[in-house]
């Protein structure tokens, strides 16, 4: 297994495989004009859940129950912006920043992992195992 992509998994969902296909680097030996067409897989993984998305839940639950017990009605703006001010106040507490993977979260990057391997070639599917993970911040 690719190490880095064993890291990526650890916050990880499955997503599609896309297969692609772009023109090969040039070969300084081609005499053709036409480079060659060369297969890319692209697999787009999501992140598990984390701590951060349980806490969100909780307080947007916490905050939609005072809005209502205040009369506002849930298609009203005073109560959407009441679950979105709970939000972020759980996306901006620091102890959050980089949450850790909840249960579950942890089960959904051990199914991604799963998943990825039964769709390369150690599944016989013929894609190919990432050669690179890109990750966001």
């Amino acid at each position: 297994m690719c190490q880095g992509l064993s890291s990526a998994l650890q916050h990880a969902l499955p997503g599609p495989a896309m297969s692609l296909w772009m023109p090969a680097e040039p070969d300084a030996h081609s005499s053709s004009a036409d480079p060659p067409l060369v297969r890319k897989t692209l697999f787009l993984v999501r992140h598990g859940e984390a701590v951060h998305n349980i806490e969100e839940a909780k307080a947007k639950s916490r905050a939609a129950s005072e809005a209502s017990s205040e009369g506002h009605s849930p298609s009203s703006n005073a109560f959407k912006e009441r679950l979105e001010a709970a939000r972020r106040s759980v996306l901006q507490n620091g102890q959050l920043l980089d949450a850790e993977l909840s249960a579950d979260g942890k089960l959904q990057a051990l199914r991604a992992k799963m998943e990825i391997e039964s769709l390369t070639a150690l599944g016989n599917t013929g894609l190919p195992w990432p050669t690179a993970v890109l990750t966001s911040p």
